[in-house]
């Protein structure tokens, strides 16, 4: 028996020998599957890294002066940039003639009045003004016009104009990527490889994972691509784009989900230099035209600005068919989410005097400065830890965003004219 019993136990450690040698060989090639795969991971997290690094830099270089460091418009020019009174009939036809009345009549012709007529000279001028955009009712502009024309200059912050492109004055153009998918471009009146406006469209499907590639989920302009974007010139030299979702006539190519198409003044894809936040506002001439269907559509002013390490987007509603409100109880906030990098909300802009009823173009003017305040009150973002002088604005812009159920799809159409990115 005692042989055997060796024999028995030489048995059993041979092959508790071999089990620890095959389970050695199984950890051994586990970890170096997980090291390529922790290595492969890492390789990504650098891309990723890289990228945002870049795009950080590019970011805080594009940041305009302090207002106190940049020469202020006059209250004329910066009057004629913008809709005079409150009348749908205050669209500026000829800037550049309006300026010229603007100036005469504030700095040369000021107290040439008796009893409220003005003199033969200022009257000739008046009467091409009113020609040139229709603002008065007769061939004098009133005193009451005069008045409230006096009342704004004199009230009104001095005015510096930033961004890329003030008034929308160059079709320029490009989305995020020219190696990547459905990349767009229109570099019509382009002037260097830096400087453009960013159209972006970023598309989550019915689960909440991204379609395509960051930014450029759909082609534009393109066979039966859903998003379209069309520039129109306007009389007064600049432009007019249009944007343009339809998951009525068009599949989605996500089959279902929400999409976002913004055009910004982005400076990490070549816009810039844009105000500091408390020093950001913005305003443009905004149609919107939105059909529900069986789908949602709202059509927003965005912003998004970075400090400490974090990204805040804001999106302020303009305009809504069946808006989506996760906060039915809150005047304000209508929607927020997070990423490991930023925060993003939506917000009603009646809530700031931003908002647009029914379809004709309006006049938009987003405070941000207002608004971040306004957020840092409720405790929905945080002051910068070292001031706000030290935060950036990575992007100003407009967009529209859709919710479609995958049948009978919603159609959301926004056309801006003149936007005006002030650094205030």
């Amino acid at each position: 028996m005692y042989p055997m019993n060796i024999y028995s136990v030489n048995v059993r450690q041979h092959k508790t020998a071999l089990l620890f040698a095959g389970l050695f060989v199984v950890i051994l090639f586990a970890t170096a599957k997980l090291l390529q795969t922790n290595e492969a991971k890492l390789a990504a997290t650098r891309r990723v890294a890289d990228t945002l690094s870049a795009q950080l830099s590019s970011v805080y270089q594009h940041q305009a002066p302090l207002p106190e460091q940049q020469s202020a418009i006059s209250c004329p020019q910066f009057i004629a940039t913008r809709t005079l009174g409150d009348r749908d009939a205050g669209r500026i036809n000829d800037i550049r003639t309006v300026q010229a009345v603007l100036v005469r009549h504030f700095k040369l012709n000021r107290d040439n009045t008796v009893n409220g007529v003005y003199n033969s000279e200022t009257a000739g001028i008046v009467a091409r003004f009113q020609a040139e955009s229709e603002l008065a009712t007769t061939g004098i502009l009133d005193e009451a016009t005069v008045n409230k024309l006096t009342r704004i200059c004199t009230s009104e912050q001095p005015t510096h104009v930033s961004g890329f492109d003030y008034n929308l004055m160059k079709r320029c153009i490009r989305s995020y990527d020219a190696k990547a998918d459905n990349y767009y471009n229109d570099i019509h009146d382009c002037t260097t490889k830096d400087n453009n406006w960013t159209l972006s469209i970023q598309a989550l499907d019915g689960t909440g994972q991204p379609c395509g590639p960051d930014g450029q989920s759909f082609p534009i302009n393109i066979g039966d691509s859903p998003i379209g974007i069309v520039w129109s010139k306007l009389p007064t030299s600049n432009w007019s784009v249009t944007l343009r979702s339809d998951f009525a006539k068009h599949q989605n190519p996500c089959a279902s989900g929400t999409t976002k198409v913004i055009f910004a003044d982005d400076t990490a894809h070549g816009g810039g230099p844009l105000p500091r936040p408390m020093h950001a506002m913005v305003n443009a001439h905004i149609l919107p035209t939105i059909t529900a269907n069986n789908g949602r559509g709202r059509i927003f002013s965005t912003f998004t600005g970075l400090w400490d390490g974090r990204a805040y987007t804001i999106d302020v509603v303009l305009n809504s068919a069946n808006g989506l409100d996760m906060y039915p109880d809150d005047m304000i906030l209508l929607q927020k989410s997070s990423t490991p990098a930023a925060d993003i909300f939506t917000v009603d802009g009646r809530a700031f005097g931003a908002s647009i009823t029914g379809t004709i173009s309006t006049l938009v003017e987003i405070n941000w400065q207002k608004i971040l305040e306004t957020m840092v009150t409720r405790g929905l973002i945080p002051t910068p830890q070292f001031g706000w002088d030290t935060a950036a604005t990575r992007a100003i812009g407009f967009g529209q965003e859709t919710i479609d159920p995958g049948n009978a799809g919603p159609i959301a159409v926004t056309q801006i004219d003149g936007i005006m990115i002030s650094n205030r």
